[in-house]
């Protein structure tokens, strides 16, 4: 689908209807991936676009709020001074302003249709331990549950945590290691031992396995927002 630069609203030609159609392309593309249950990367895009957009009407607003006023007339009738700003916009300002006037609520739509897919998707995403929890969680095995009833493809998952403006976060990385095949003679425990076996240095690790009630893409969809249903169940544990 096409892509759109982070300063696409203000980079080259500032032609209002040009720029409408180019936003609209982009959305249609947002909207067919949304169709496909494709929700990233496009979900974490239009993040990005929405947050640069608000992040530059606030300071636009700000810095307008700031400039000094004048008196214009007054209202005698309401008993209200009527004051004119010494602010003078320029062609090119006045079309960026309503380019992203006409934007924000366009891409916030979006947004919302896709707040929804995610929630869709993490409502659907059945998250299980298997076997026994140790105490120490931040790594360990995520067990995948494809579209085969007996795949099993498995992800060594670590736990980050970072701070960044007083405030502490928590991200994760999974790597793949293997894929397995599961029956009734080889449970997903035993998948289990087969990778304390391969990689001993976890002799007993957080294992998690991962289905869900409703297909869906594995690297756009059911990866993604199983990563994070993780990291929120984790937290929850503490």
């Amino acid at each position: 689908m096409q892509k759109l630069s982070a300063n696409w609203f203000v980079e080259g030609l500032q032609d209002f209807e040009y720029k409408k159609y180019v936003l609209l392309a982009y959305l249609q593309g947002v909207r067919q991936a949304f169709d496909q249950a494709l929700l990233y990367p496009v979900f974490t895009d239009l993040i990005d676009h929405y947050q640069t957009l608000s992040s530059f009407q606030q300071r636009k607003d700000n810095f307008a709020g700031q400039v000094p006023k004048q008196l214009q007339t007054i209202d005698w009738e309401k008993f209200e001074a009527i004051y004119s700003s010494a602010l003078t916009e320029d062609e090119s300002l006045r079309e960026i302003e309503d380019i992203v006037a006409f934007s924000l609520p366009q891409v916030k739509a979006k947004l919302d249709e896709g707040k929804q897919l995610y929630e869709l998707i993490d409502e659907a995403i059945v998250l299980e331990p298997v076997g026994l929890l140790p105490l120490y969680r931040d790594v360990g095995y995520l067990l995948l549950q494809g579209a085969l009833p007996r795949e099993v493809r498995a992800y060594r998952y670590q736990i980050t945590v970072f701070e960044q403006a007083h405030e502490r976060y928590r991200g994760i990385h999974t790597e793949w290691v293997g894929d397995f095949c599961i029956s009734i003679g080889h449970p997903l425990q035993a998948v289990k031992l087969d990778l304390i076996q391969h990689q001993p240095e976890l002799p007993n690790p957080a294992t998690f396995a991962v289905s869900a009630r409703l297909q869906f893409p594995e690297e756009a969809a059911l990866m993604p927002v199983a990563k994070r249903k993780l990291v929120r169940l984790l937290a929850g544990m503490g």
